[in-house]
């Protein structure tokens, strides 16, 4: 599978009951963007990385470099349809921006995952004018403005 071959080039680790505080750290020092994604509480916390087997084989884990996690992947596999990856969350801690790790990490999971699937479908909380910037870049038709952001495809 694809993450295996990512995992060879970056540092993930998926997570479980015994690391899911991680994303609590991520959030604290997140807590703006989070917000956004409609994230208030430990309770929603905790539901963003319970797994709902009813779509698909779903694939959340820490993004590390040296140790240090400094992002989370929420993905799909095989959502909305057979052939598809949905990414769910992509999170990049704030000290960790504009040094490019987001940038590269995507090119290599868009690359990869396309070797194997047929598209990749964004969320539609991909609506803020620096997020849409960003998906653009990586070759992604996002809509210029959050008013007309809609779930879009990459394909092949």
């Amino acid at each position: 599978m694809f993450l295996d071959e990512l995992g060879q080039i970056t540092e993930i680790e998926y997570i479980n009951d015994s690391n899911k505080w991680i994303l609590n750290d991520l959030y604290s020092k997140n807590i703006e963007y989070m917000k956004d994604l409609n994230v208030k509480d430990q309770n929603n916390v905790d539901e963003c990385i319970k797994c709902n087997n009813d779509l698909g084989k779903r694939k959340a884990f820490y993004t590390k470099i040296g140790g240090s996690v400094w992002g989370f992947m929420d993905c799909y596999i095989d959502y909305p349809n057979e052939g598809s990856i949905y990414i769910n969350y992509f999170l990049v801690d704030k000290n960790y921006h504009n040094i490019e790790f987001g940038m590269e990490f995507m090119r290599d999971f868009t690359c990869l995952a396309l070797k194997e699937y047929d598209q990749i479908v964004l969320s539609k909380f991909a609506n803020k004018p620096e997020v849409i910037r960003f998906w653009n870049s990586l070759g992604f038709d996002v809509a210029n403005s959050p008013n007309t952001l809609k779930i879009l495809r990459r394909q092949q």
